[in-house]
């Protein structure tokens, strides 16, 4: 075997072939001692191995010595600012698990969300150019395809966002649109916000002191408003009107009062959603049939589903022609109705609507989450589809909650029924 000393002269190393098969080294020496002048090996960095006669089959970390590092200088310094910003833009983000459809997620879901609105847009544009806005119709169109356009953008928008965290990359460029909506939405809030921070933050009072004030505060601001305005509605609309109106209400006490007989633990009951309920009701009966704009509002959405409803005809007519009974008349528009929710929901459409109002009417009624969204989402769905949207939340609840769940489809029809309904003329207005 032959042999290398090191630079400084001081160990002589074997070296081992990497064929350890072989008695004899393979690999001539490469230099010696007296091959290398001692004026240039100054700014050499010198290895040291611990073990001369250890085969690299059995090396180990303490066999490799750590080299210094290198100081960054000249124009490294700005290669490596530019690799650290690209670091910090394009790497992954932690994100929150949703229920977003799988058929949305990822860059094919995107692609089938922009195709669809690209053909709604083309159809729309299409349309426009025919008829020149002639028609009432055609005005319907234009803003109801708006409507359209801004769900599928915000969905793409929340699409785009998740990638952003997910992949990291290019995809971490959107990242700052989540961050910006966030921004102008605090900013928005802050006007309203400032004033009653202001006065809370002149209380001399621990954290736990001022919460409770706080709440203290809101439930009494929030009971004058609502006993001022069901006394005046009471008065001005029924007393001074019909005095007889007063046996409907009569009605709402009685089942109150059977729901607190038939309680296991009436001792518990929460009645700030019982109250805030029947007030909301209150208030969406004054918007719907004594003012205006509500009337019209209401009316003009009924009109709109039984126009909506009534695109079955064509198609009825085509599978069964001029056959008239309920199975060739009603049942069609059901299916109809239904389909056009199943695809939906599919999309993603009908989870993004009620996301929003889910979460408004579960901090405004003080009830949890899938309890109030199973409640928005019948009055898309049927009882029977509306508890797939909370299934992964029903082993989880409680006896109470599985209640209103059951009330909330027995309380409430279903679009497809009311389809129904639309078919044997009973059109969705105000009265």
């Amino acid at each position: 075997m032959q042999s290398v000393k090191n630079l400084e002269g001081q160990h002589e190393h074997t070296l081992v072939p990497l064929d350890n098969s072989f008695g004899e080294a393979s690999i001539d020496t490469v230099k010696k001692s007296g091959d290398i002048e001692s004026d240039s090996d100054e700014s050499m960095v010198v290895y040291d191995f611990s073990d001369t006669d250890k085969p690299f089959t059995s090396w180990s970390e303490a066999d490799f010595l750590d080299k210094p590092n290198q100081k960054i200088r000249g124009v490294n310094k700005l290669f490596q600012f530019i690799a650290n910003v690209q670091g910090a833009s394009f790497r992954k983000q932690p994100v929150d698990e949703d229920v977003e459809p799988v058929c949305c997620d990822g860059v094919f879901g995107l692609m089938g969300l922009t195709l669809l609105m690209l053909v709604d847009i083309a159809y729309v544009a299409y349309a426009t150019y025919r008829n020149n806005l002639a028609a009432e119709d055609d005005v319907r169109l234009i803003w109801l395809s708006a409507i359209f356009w801004l769900v599928i953008l915000i969905k793409i928008g929340r699409r785009i966002v998740r990638l952003g965290k997910l992949k990291g990359g290019c995809w971490a460029a959107f990242v700052p649109i989540g961050k910006l909506y966030h921004t102008i939405a605090v900013c928005l809030a802050w006007p309203f916000k400032a004033p009653w921070r202001a006065v809370w933050k002149n209380v001399n009072a621990d954290k736990k002191t001022i919460k409770k004030r706080k709440a203290l505060v809101k439930m009494i601001f929030s009971a004058i408003i609502m006993l001022g305005f069901t006394v005046f509605c009471l008065v001005y609309y029924v007393l001074l009107v019909k005095v007889e109106n007063l046996v409907s209400l009569s009605g709402i006490a009685l089942l109150v009062l059977v729901s607190i007989c038939l309680s296991r633990f009436p001792g518990k009951i929460n009645w700030q959603p019982v109250l805030n309920c029947l007030f909301l009701q209150l208030l969406l009966a004054f918007l719907t049939l004594k003012t205006r704009p509500g009337y019209i509002t209401f009316e003009f959405l009924g009109q709109r589903m039984a126009e909506f409803l009534r695109h079955s005809d064509a198609g009825a007519t085509f599978v069964f022609g001029n056959l008239n009974c309920f199975a060739f008349n009603v049942l069609p528009v059901v299916v109809f109705f239904s389909s056009f929710m199943a695809i939906n929901f599919h999309l993603g459409i009908v989870q993004l609507v009620i996301d929003k109002p889910s979460a408004a009417a579960a901090k405004l009624l003080k009830t949890t989450s899938p309890e109030t969204l199973n409640a928005i989402a019948n009055i898309f769905v049927s009882m029977t589809e509306a508890p797939l949207i909370t299934r992964p939340y029903l082993p989880m609840l409680t006896n109470s909650e599985l209640h209103a769940i059951f009330v909330n489809g027995f309380a409430s029809v279903s679009g497809s029924v009311m389809a129904a309904f639309i078919g044997f003329g009973s059109l969705p207005k105000c009265t």
